[in-house]
């Protein structure tokens, strides 16, 4: 396959379109690591959604609200995933001694099966993936994703939502 140059215009090079065309891209790939999820996941029985709480799970029993926090997803959703969970044997809800109406969620012990297989397919697919990719290479652009985190998190949207009301 023969590849032709493409001369970039001045625009395409300014630090906010190529900021731009990154966010897209982060976009496209959270899609199709979801569609990863899902083609692996189903092999075990788990969509990419539920394959994503058993993970979070995997590490600590957790009430449903800090799951969600820990993905960025709404509660309800999560919720909604962890029911499911729970009615596939996956998943358990405990007392929570921190707090008497928000149980714990804790893998049982065919969850923890699930999850298991998950974490070694996944191990081999981010092996695969970061492949001829140095670790320096990864930790920088690690940092730079964090950096760019952090300023979206501070970013003042007060202005933005006032543009979006009618006067």
């Amino acid at each position: 396959m023969v590849r032709m140059a493409v001369r970039a215009d001045a625009a395409s090079r300014h630090p906010a379109d190529i900021f731009q065309r990154i966010v897209n891209e982060v976009f496209q790939l959270q899609a199709a690591i979801l569609r990863y999820g899902d083609a692996v996941g189903t092999k075990h029985g788990v969509s990419a959604s539920r394959w994503q709480v058993l993970a979070v799970l995997a590490r600590a029993p957790l009430p449903v609200a800090a799951i969600a926090r820990r993905l960025g997803l709404k509660r309800q959703s999560v919720q909604r995933t962890t029911d499911l969970l729970v009615g596939e044997g996956l998943v358990e809800m405990r007392t929570n001694p921190d707090h008497s109406r928000a149980m714990l969620g804790q893998l049982t012990p065919a969850g923890t099966r699930v999850q298991a297989a998950l974490a070694e397919r996944q191990r081999e697919f981010c092996a695969g993936c970061t492949h001829g990719i140095s670790a320096a290479d990864l930790r920088e652009f690690e940092a730079m994703l964090e950096r760019l985190r952090g300023r979206i998190d501070q970013a003042d949207t007060a202005p933005i939502a006032k543009r979006g009301k009618r006067q």
